[in-house]
């Protein structure tokens, strides 16, 4: 199964703090999830204008979609699991070297704690578009996200969408 994924993270140059994570299915299945611990206080004024300000109320305890990372990382093992047809899902972000490490992170450890058959790298849809199809990022239809408005749900919607574009322009059907 192909899994597309989108985090909206913290980062300062040597850490990153995940504020959320969106990941749909080519069959359109979805999870939403945010991280109850993190620190909003360390977010760039970026993050503050475009992040921040469309979360849902934070709770005053972790629950439903506002949750510690153990409790993250079980619901999206079960959620690859469970929609999974094989047990090696596929995993396409845009722009998502640091989407990855705040996923990985979720778990623990790239190198011993990600759940077994997880890869551990995350396909990237830029280097599909420019490296092997020539088109450059600029040309990928628009975002779903709009100025002012980011969460990981959006984004892993468009990292779908325009896979999905760039899969029929491969096979030459756009």
């Amino acid at each position: 199964m192909i899994y597309f994924l989108d985090c909206e993270f913290i980062e300062n140059g040597t850490t990153i703090d995940l504020i959320d994570i969106g990941i749909t299915t080519l069959n359109g299945k979805e999870t939403y999830l945010l991280n109850w611990d993190c620190d909003y206080s360390k977010a760039s004024d970026w993050v503050k204008e475009n992040v921040l300000v469309n979360l849902p109320p934070k709770p005053d305890k972790p629950g439903e979609r506002w949750l510690r990372k153990q409790d993250m990382a079980s619901i999206i093992k079960d959620f690859v699991a469970f929609n999974s047809d094989n047990n090696k899902p596929e995993f396409w972000g845009e722009w998502c070297s640091y989407d990855w490490v705040a996923f990985c992170q979720i778990f623990g450890t790239m190198m011993d704690d990600l759940p077994s058959g997880f890869p551990m790298y995350c396909n990237d849809i830029i280097q599909f578009s420019e490296t092997h199809l020539g088109i450059p990022a600029n040309q990928l239809p628009p975002s779903l996200e709009t100025p002012g408005h980011h969460n990981g749900l959006l984004g892993a919607r468009t990292v779908k969408m325009r896979w999905a574009w760039l899969v029929s322009k491969q096979c030459g059907n756009a």
